[in-house]
Order: structure tokens, then C-alpha cells, then sequence
């Protein structure tokens, strides 16, 4: 695999919140410039997706529910941290490994 071909979900984020579980304390607590990138992964199969695979139209958006193998737990469950949702977010439409 080309390491030029691999496809990143790029996030970034400016403002932050201050929060407890029940209630919004803050609304700018902090605004900080923050980048990350993340390899996008398809849940069935646990390999890297491509830009050739995306131009060739052989990826689709990850369903709700879609159960993400290698983690064992369903995709959007409450389990799931943040960057796993974006991680896995695209899938292979026909999957080897459904």
C-alpha cells in the first residue's frame, strides 16, 4: 500500500465548553487552535482505506449499529470515544470480511 494513498479525517477544533454530565457551566472555556489527524479504518476489516478506493466509489458511510470488529462494540455506541467514530466512519462497500 502507498503511504500517499492512505485517507485521514482531519479535525479541528477551536473552543471548548466547560461541562458537568447534567449541565453546561461555560460556554468558552478555552479556546485553544487543536489539529489532529486520523487513519480511517474499516470496522469490518480493521485495514486502511484509500483515495483510490474512495475515487473508485468502493467506500460508503458507516451505518448506526454497524458492529465494529476489532473492538468488539457496536459503531456510534456509547462505548465509543470520538476518535473511534471518525476513525471508523467509512467502510469497504464489499468487505472480504463482512
Amino acid at each position: 500500500m502507498i503511504l500517499n494513498d492512505i485517507l485521514y479525517a482531519k479535525a479541528n477544533f477551536t473552543e471548548f465548553s466547560l461541562r458537568t454530565h447534567e449541565e453546561q457551566l461555560e460556554d468558552d472555556y478555552m479556546a485553544e487552535h487543536v489539529e489532529e489527524a486520523f487513519e480511517l479504518l474499516c470496522p469490518k476489516c480493521n485495514e486502511n482505506l484509500t483515495k483510490q478506493e474512495y475515487q473508485n466509489n468502493k467506500l460508503s458511510q458507516t451505518q448506526d449499529g454497524r458492529k465494529v470488529k476489532c473492538l468488539g462494540i457496536r459503531y456510534r455506541s456509547r462505548s465509543m470515544t470520538g476518535d473511534q467514530i471518525v476513525i471508523y466512519s467509512m467502510e469497504h462497500k464489499r468487505c472480504s470480511l463482512k
